[in-house]
């Protein structure tokens, strides 16, 4: 394997521990939207629940009140209660909110570093395996890749004729 080749695995696999350092950095946000959610819902069941009760006493008075005041659901205290719950585990982990921000902020920065490493390995792996095939072409005796000059130490192409050969190939020429 090429040094380029090399290159480029070690790039793709520092991409990918990015990646998922990225996606861990991402569980106190999503904790923290499914704790809102689970506290929305519990507040729109309470208030649900509150605003019945207080119809059925509202309708007991109005009545007279006569017979037994309207209980309220049994329901009401665990939700309470459970309000309660979810608003402790909202407030815990707002608290760490700034520091997960930053450290979801760090790891984003992460992966594009990653991402442009990891596009310049493949650009060099693509010149690296285009120059292997080209060094092949000029031992295999090519006629599309004959030098027709040198400059300095190595051979000047004819990109001209190699062009429309290749056109002529691809039955485009």
């Amino acid at each position: 394997m090429t040094a380029c080749r090399i290159g480029l695995a070690r790039a793709i696999a520092a991409l990918a521990d990015a990646v998922e350092t990225l996606e861990e950095t991402e569980r106190p946000a999503v904790r923290l939207g499914e704790i809102s959610q689970d506290l929305a819902e519990v507040e729109r069941e309470l208030a649900g629940l509150t605003e019945t009760h207080q119809r059925a006493v509202a309708n007991w008075i109005a009545s007279g009140s006569s017979g037994e005041r309207p209980q309220p659901s049994m329901r009401i205290p665990m939700l309470e209660a459970r309000r309660a719950l979810v608003a402790s585990d909202a407030e815990a982990v707002e608290q760490i909110r700034p520091e997960a921000e930053e450290a979801h902020r760090r790891a984003a920065q992460r992966v594009r570093e990653r991402q442009i490493e990891r596009d310049g390995a493949i650009a060099a792996a693509a010149v690296d395996a285009a120059a292997h095939a080209f060094e092949q072409c000029l031992e295999a005796g090519d006629p599309l890749v004959r030098p027709v000059g040198e400059v300095q130490q190595g051979a000047l192409l004819d990109l001209a004729r190699l062009a429309i050969a290749l056109a002529q190939q691809d039955g485009r020429g």
